[in-house]
């Protein structure tokens, strides 16, 4: 069995939302500067590096994380589709409609779903978030007919950016039980196809979204 790590790295100088969503990690006693011990200070934003998110993300009255049974997030059965982007960035029903017809049959439910760009590249880039792939409408659409569990992304937003129309809300809206996994850092040779994924947030209580560090195996 081969096991890949697909999150993010984690440090005060990476990608944010937005201001004030920046990290503060550092150490309180240091054995290389003398001291007894090695202790650190973590001040992070739930939604950094790779994290993973309920429908309470977006609406009230939703399950927290720390209300799923830990099973939610391991051992999971998933799909991996490599989709290439347009000229303007759009990932279209189309081209997702071609990536999945490569591995899964017509009468197949897909139970969850990581959807694979290659942007993770670009994740220490002044660009990454404000030029990001995103989902074209009619893919949000599909998207909410399929009854997944699990879907992953490896862009930091799936929004339009020009002409947003939330498409993360409507995602959560068609599936209460959707869990959202996102960015991803997909190593360009992992091929589309079939995978577990382990992807168990931190254990923080009442909170809809935490940091994680996924892991895709083989059989």
């Amino acid at each position: 069995m081969s096991s890949y790590d697909v999150s993010l790295p984690i440090s005060n100088s990476m990608w944010r939302y937005q201001p004030g969503w920046e990290n503060d990690l550092r150490a309180l006693s240091d054995t290389n500067n003398g001291d007894s011990d090695s202790v650190y200070r973590f001040n992070l934003c739930s939604h950094t590096g790779t994290y993973i998110e309920t429908a309470g993300h977006k609406l009230s009255g939703q399950p927290n994380l720390s209300d799923l049974d830990i099973s939610a997030f391991t051992r999971q059965r998933c799909v991996l589709l490599w989709i290439r982007p347009d000229t303007q960035g759009c990932i279209t029903l189309a081209a997702f409609e071609a990536a999945l017809g490569d591995h899964v049959q017509p009468s197949e439910t897909l139970g969850n779903l990581i959807l694979a760009t290659g942007w993770s590249k670009y994740h220490s880039e002044t660009h990454y978030l404000t030029q990001a792939p995103w989902f074209h409408a009619q893919l949000t659409d599909h998207l909410t007919t399929l009854p997944l569990g699990i879907l992953g992304v490896d862009t930091p937003i799936i929004d339009n950016q020009q002409q947003p129309y939330d498409p993360v809300r409507q995602l959560f809206e068609a599936n209460h039980q959707l869990l959202l996994l996102a960015p991803l850092k997909l190593p360009p040779d992992l091929p589309s196809g079939r995978y577990l994924l382990d992807c168990a947030p931190l254990n923080i209580t009442n909170v809809s979204a935490a940091p994680c560090r996924p892991v895709m195996s083989t059989d």
